[in-house]
């Protein structure tokens, strides 16, 4: 008997229907039953071509003594974190805290109302069917326990997702720019190109950004970083020899073995890449590999209307891989006569090339992929292969049509030089309906940062392309849609979600790079690219902080602030705000007047804003502060006062400030506690 995900519109929650586990979408029905029952959510989170999501079904919420533990003491929620990525980013957070790393599937236990109090991520089934029978009995016996769990953690996410950006006064030049990318190029594996160790993901944002420093600042070492990276894993198994695309990611540091999903952001981004590179360093190969993302694109991911599917799983026939991957002799005799050349070229192993992750040994198959010094070029030889494995049970589709993903696909199709079909996508999209309307359909990822910034980009990409398309001005009204939704007008930066919501763990301004650019740092380029200064180097200082803290994480905004120099604006050393105060007793009142003064050049935005504690008064008149004691003084102690501004030029606002002061009237003068920014 089919669960409440039968009805669902995502291929991933739809896979789930059939299990004998009670699932429910996330929803008002499942929340309000679980706080009516007073009983604990069993929330897990995943998406269609996740490897160990499949594992994890198979192994637990197909097995019906799982099912009868968790349908007696739980209410169990599955979501698509491609549906919910707000969802989903704050409960990773709670298993990042909790376990010092995350992925998917996400196994959580939350309290009626939806606080963790227990994360993890995959747990084989006799580990997860003893984590449910103990907080099945904790729920039971040790309820305050959990609840004081639940608040702690809460308040951890919230905090984590709401920290403001680390401190920075110091101007945004190329020194600093050159300084960050340096420490992007320290963790570069000169053996194996990429950066880091194992397990290896492509660095999109990170090539992105080295081409740019090696075009405008003829960078050398960025280009040889990005080149051997793009080359790597270009000749690598993560690539899709016969085919063409990428997998996800490498489970090795040589890039050979993948997770064999293919990912629709992952393709876009790595067309944009390649074909940056290849006009950039003449580079034939790398216009070929952009090519053949876009032919795979149009064989296997594209719908109707001319929109891009999501993703296609890893797994068929219940096994991973088992779709890209051959024998020895499967190969040969399929290749025929000319087989032992091709496989030579390919590195085919009698016995297999293929280390199973999880077996740690060889399991007989084998994955394409060229040695270092081979030459990647156009093998005809290998549409045998992709017609052979086209007669296999092909991996599935999730056929979800993402606004976001379908941005980043635009604009690599427009790079690799394929107009006619960007425009074909963008023109689907538009013709959905109004910037409020475009994304909040069924088939489409909901109105979120990323979806409304990506797509921006997209139509600006194609107005490069096509100057006179419309696009254009379809870019500025979704731009300022986006700004009256999403920005922080206040103190800079965009939110994740648009500002009249929010949920029980706040809405952050998402910095960070995934494998997906920050919406911060694509909003940014949004902004210089249609003109808004003002609003990029608003922004720009606001989150500046990270790029010094987290440059290996940050390089779409470290881009963004390249690109704004590269404008020819500035950003400038944040100039201090004087303030100056005499103190008098008259008429046995303590009295004190403050004058505040702003830097040459800069004026107040706003009227400044003071308080007092008591029995003191403040009374603000212009750039000066009249402070006195409300009764007769009765003594002469310090008295602290808060004092709030924010300082504009005609192109730029720097962040308001609050700073704390001692007024002192032994020693008539102002002493300055500390300064606090006010986002």
């Amino acid at each position: 008997m089919a669960n409440r995900l039968a009805g669902c519109s995502s291929p991933y929650l739809r896979q789930h229907s059939q299990n004998p586990v009670h699932w429910q979408p996330w929803d008002e029905d499942a929340l309000s039953g679980a706080k009516r029952l007073d009983a604990p959510i069993f929330l897990s989170v995943g998406y269609s071509s996740c490897h160990w999501c499949h594992v994890m079904e198979r192994e637990s919420f197909e097995n019906a003594g799982i099912a009868e533990l968790l349908n007696r003491s739980f209410v169990s929620i599955k979501v698509d974190r491609e549906e919910m990525p707000d969802l989903d980013d704050a409960y990773m957070t709670a298993v990042q805290i909790s376990t010092s790393r995350g992925g998917w599937p996400m196994s959580l236990f939350l309290t009626p109302d939806g606080r963790p109090f227990f994360a993890a991520t995959y747990l084989p089934r006799e580990m997860f069917a003893s984590v449910i029978t103990q907080i099945a009995e904790a729920w039971k016996t040790r309820r305050s326990e959990i609840e004081e769990i639940a608040d702690a953690l809460s308040k951890a996410v919230t905090e984590y997702r709401s920290a403001p950006p680390p401190a920075s006064k110091e101007p945004v030049d190329w020194s600093c720019i050159e300084a960050w990318v340096e420490r992007i190029l320290s963790q570069f594996d000169t053996v194996h190109a990429g950066f880091g160790s194992r397990p290896k993901f492509p660095p999109h944002s990170a090539i992105r950004l080295l081409l740019f420093m090696a075009e405008k600042r003829n960078h050398d070492a960025a280009w040889d970083a990005a080149s051997k990276t793009l080359d790597a894993m270009m000749k690598g198994g993560i690539h899709d020899h016969a085919g063409g695309g990428f997998h996800r990611y490498s489970v090795d540091e040589k890039w050979l073995v993948p997770h064999f999903e293919k990912m629709l952001y992952d393709n876009a981004l790595m067309m944009t890449n390649y074909a940056t590179a290849s006009k950039l360093g003449s580079r034939a190969d790398y216009a070929l590999t952009a090519s053949r993302i876009a032919q795979w694109m149009f064989r296997e991911m594209i719908d109707d209307h001319g929109c891009f599917f999501s993703a296609i799983d890893a797994d068929s026939q219940g096994e991973e891989g088992a779709f890209y991957t051959w024998t020895y002799n499967e190969a040969a005799e399929v290749l025929g006569s000319g087989a032992d050349s091709v496989l030579k070229r390919y590195n085919f192993e009698l016995n297999g090339n293929y280390l199973d992750e999880a077996q740690q040994r060889k399991n007989g198959r084998n994955i394409l992929h060229l040695s270092p010094n081979d030459e990647f070029r156009r093998d005809d030889a290998l549409d045998a292969l992709l017609r052979a494995r086209s007669l296999r049970p092909p991996p599935a589709t999730d056929d979800k049509i993402i606004t976001a993903w379908n941005g980043l696909a635009i604009s690599g199709l427009v790079h690799a030089g394929f107009i006619a079909e960007a425009k074909r996508a963008a023109d689907y999209l538009l013709s959905c309906g109004d910037p409020e309307h475009l994304l909040i359909q069924n088939r489409f990822a909901l109105g979120k940062n990323l979806d409304i910034a990506l797509f921006v980009q997209a139509l600006l990409d194609l107005d490069d392309a096509v100057p006179k398309s419309g696009c254009r001005a379809h870019a500025i009204n979704l731009y300022s849609s986006m700004k009256a939704s999403f920005h922080d007008d206040v103190h800079g930066g965009w939110r994740f979600n648009p500002k009249s919501q929010s949920n029980m763990f706040g809405n952050p301004k998402p910095v960070l790079d995934s494998p997906i650019p920050s919406g911060n740092g694509v909003m940014i380029l949004n902004a210089l690219r249609l003109g808004d200064i003002q609003t990029a180097s608003q922004d720009l200082r606001a989150l500046r902080g990270w790029c010094e803290s987290l440059p290996h994480a940050t390089e779409t905004l470290i881009l963004a602030a390249a690109a704004f120099l590269n404008q020819g604006n500035s950003l400038q050393a944040e100039p201090d705000v004087q303030v100056l105060a005499r103190t008098w007793f008259e008429n046995d009142q303590m009295k004190a007047e403050i004058e505040v003064r702003s830097p040459d050049g800069w004026k107040f935005n706003r009227p400044l804003q003071a308080e007092a504690a008591a029995p003191f008064e403040t009374r603000v008149q212009g750039s000066r502060i009249f402070v006195e004691s409300s009764g007769q003084a009765s003594g002469a102690a310090p008295v602290e006062i808060k004092i709030s501004w924010q300082i504009c030029t005609d192109s730029e606002c720097l962040l308001p400030e609050t700073a704390s002061f001692q007024l002192q009237w032994e020693h008539p003068r102002l002493v300055h506690l500390k300064r606090e920014n006010d986002g």
